[in-house]
């Protein structure tokens, strides 16, 4: 049988170029080294400092990392900005020379205190001694945090599908031939390396039907055979052999 064995609990280890894995105890697994050759092992991107590391695989959505760091960047700045209502995005300023710290931090305390919370939106009264002013984000700032688009449009660039399909909008422009080939293209990137390890591990002969998604009505596959028989390249007799494998009559 095959056993799904989670990545967290093998240590692989390549010594004198001799690939084993060590598959540590687990549910009611029991601790066992293993041969490469007794291991299905799939690896998508795969990378790393050093032979061993290449042999790691590695999700997709890790390419997605500084995105998400400048994603949470802005973020932060969008939820302070919410939480501080009138600060930081605003100035008070008093023309009494210098200030020390703890004056100012009690000027602030004030100010908050009477223009915040439940009077905040209301109309702001302030004595001569002060001056108030808002400071707004930089335009180019602003612009640029618009001009990301997070969620599935990111998510699909990683996996390599046209946002506009997650998105539900699809792409009014392509045939259906261009939206086979955008998800046929989209699983081969995971269907390879599966095939490709199945063929050294297993059978070389081991492959892939993909009809089934690209051609789920078999009207491809009659087609080919009506334009087959049609130029004499297979007989009449060939062709409903070939349409009876396939269920179609």
């Amino acid at each position: 049988e095959l056993r799904l064995i989670p990545s967290n609990a093998i240590t692989i280890d390549l010594t004198d170029n001799t690939l084993t894995y060590e598959v540590n105890q687990f549910d009611d697994y029991p601790s066992a080294k293993y041969n490469a050759s007794e291991m299905i092992h799939v690896k998508i991107m795969a990378y790393g400092v050093d032979t061993l590391h290449n042999l790691v695989g590695h999700s997709p959505l890790e390419s997605l990392t500084s995105e998400i760091g400048q994603q949470k960047e802005a973020n932060r700045l969008s939820l302070s900005t919410l939480k501080g209502a009138l600060n930081p995005t605003s100035v008070v300023k008093v023309p009494q020379g210098t200030l020390s710290s703890e004056a100012k931090d009690s000027i602030r305390k004030e100010f908050e205190k009477a223009n915040g919370g439940n009077n905040s939106g209301r109309v702001m009264v302030l004595d001569q001694s002060a001056d108030f002013s808002t400071v707004s984000i930089n335009a180019d700032v602003a612009n640029y945090l618009n001009s990301m688009n997070w969620g599935r449009t990111q998510i699909a660039k990683a996996f390599g599908v046209s946002d506009s399909y997650l998105n539900g909008t699809g792409d009014q422009q392509s045939s259906l031939d261009q939206i086979k080939d955008l998800y046929v293209n989209a699983l081969n990137r995971f269907i390879e390396p599966l095939i490709s390890e199945l063929r050294i591990k297993c059978d070389s002969s081991i492959g892939v039907d993909m009809s089934p998604i690209t051609d789920y009505s078999n009207s491809v596959f009659k087609a080919d055979i009506l334009n087959w028989v049609k130029e004499g390249i297979i007989e009449p007799t060939e062709a409903k052999t070939l349409l009876e494998s396939k269920g179609i009559i």
